[in-house]
């Protein structure tokens, strides 16, 4: 082979591999994600008594890092009145940045986007929707709690961003969407 038939194979094999390597923006092996997560650092929970509205109780989850694997998040125990029912205002908060961003405001403009789960184990307690997006779907902001005779047990509040999955009708599908939260406070019903 000579010098010329040499130089035209370089450059050939150097166009081949730069058209190649040309970003394909339609790749399927990495799609962008859609239900991209929220930073959320700290969740707040006010409960407040219907029959009276000075007693409140606040509960507060807070992993400053905002990171979900951290191992020592503070978490207070939620403590509650038996047979009382109370209306539930959840607060999320990115406390990474100053002033904190409150990302309850996001959640709510996009409730047809996010929906709250909440998981109640031993404990005397029953959650119940007091919001739901434009299609009539739960979002889980404010929420109405009762409870019954004393017991110790657990409530999960998880809040899944589901995008375009998210049910147009009915009451959701936990299943769908990434989990933007997941936080298990210790329910103690006196």
């Amino acid at each position: 082979m000579n010098f010329n038939n040499l130089s035209i194979l370089f450059f050939l094999s150097i166009a081949l591999s730069l058209t190649a390597c040309k970003k394909d923006d339609g790749n399927v092996a990495n799609p962008e994600n859609p239900n991209e997560n929220e930073m959320i650092t700290t969740v707040q929970v006010l409960l407040t008594n219907t029959a009276n509205s000075t007693d409140q109780t606040k509960v507060t989850f807070r992993q400053m890092q905002g990171l979900r694997t951290s191992l020592s998040p503070f978490v207070e125990t939620m403590r509650l009145k038996a047979n009382t029912t109370y209306s539930a205002e959840i607060f999320l908060l990115d406390e990474s940045k100053t002033p904190a961003d409150t990302i309850s405001n996001e959640v709510r403009e996009e409730g047809d986007e996010h929906q709250f789960f909440f998981k109640v184990e031993n404990a005397n307690l029953t959650v119940s929707y007091d919001d739901a997006d434009k299609n009539g779907v739960p979002i889980g902001l404010k929420n109405i709690v009762k409870t019954g005779e004393p017991s110790i047990g657990s409530l999960e509040v998880i809040l899944k961003h589901q995008g375009e999955e998210k049910p147009k009708s009915g009451n959701g599908n936990e299943l769908l969407g990434s989990t933007d939260v997941d936080v298990n406070f210790t329910v103690e019903i006196e």
